[in-house]
C-alpha cells in the first residue's frame, strides 16, 4: 500500500494560487494569509486550502491557529469531504466560509455561525462578485476567479 498523497489538479492549484495571492495583496500584512496549513479545532486539525487569521506568523510559533476569520475550500473533486468539515468550522468560531465549485463556477459563502452550524449561505454565480462580511473591503471578483 502506498502512503502517498493524491496530487491535486492544475485546476485546484491554480484557483488556491489564485485566492491567496488576492488574499495577501488586499490584507496588506494586516492579517496572515496561509495555504494548506493546519488550524487546530477541537479534536481535529483540517488543512483548509486558504486561510485568513488575525495576527502574524510569529503569533503562531507555538501552535497553530485554533479559528480563523475566513476559511476557503477549493472542491474540484472534493464537495463532499468540504462540506463535512463545515461543522467543524463553525464550532471553532469561523466567522466566513468559502466552498469554491469550481466545474460550477460558483462559490457558495456560509456565514453567522452559531454551535456546529452556519446559520446563512449564499451561492454566488461566475458574474458576480462575492465580498467578504468578515473581512471589509475584501471582494472576489468571480469573473475574474473562472476566467
Amino acid at each position: 500500500m502506498s502512503s502517498l498523497k493524491k496530487s491535486k489538479s492544475t485546476k485546484h492549484t491554480g484557483l488556491t494560487d489564485q485566492i491567496r495571492e488576492l488574499l495577501d495583496a488586499w490584507s496588506a500584512k494586516r492579517y496572515w494569509v496561509r495555504q494548506e496549513a493546519p488550524l487546530t479545532l477541537g479534536d481535529s486539525e483540517p488543512e483548509p486550502d486558504v486561510s485568513v487569521v488575525t495576527g502574524q506568523r510569529s503569533d503562531y510559533a507555538i501552535a497553530h491557529p485554533g479559528t480563523a476569520l475566513l476559511v476557503v475550500e477549493v472542491a474540484v473533486t472534493t464537495e463532499t469531504a468540504d462540506r463535512e468539515l463545515l461543522p467543524a468550522y463553525a464550532a471553532a468560531g469561523v466567522s466566513e466560509v468559502w466552498l469554491v465549485l469550481a466545474a460550477k463556477k460558483q462559490v457558495e459563502r456560509f456565514t453567522l455561525p452559531v454551535g456546529a452550524a452556519y446559520t446563512e449561505s449564499r451561492l454566488y454565480s461566475v458574474n458576480e462578485t462575492l465580498n467578504s462580511s468578515s473581512l471589509p473591503g475584501c471582494s472576489l471578483p468571480l469573473g475574474m476567479l473562472f476566467a
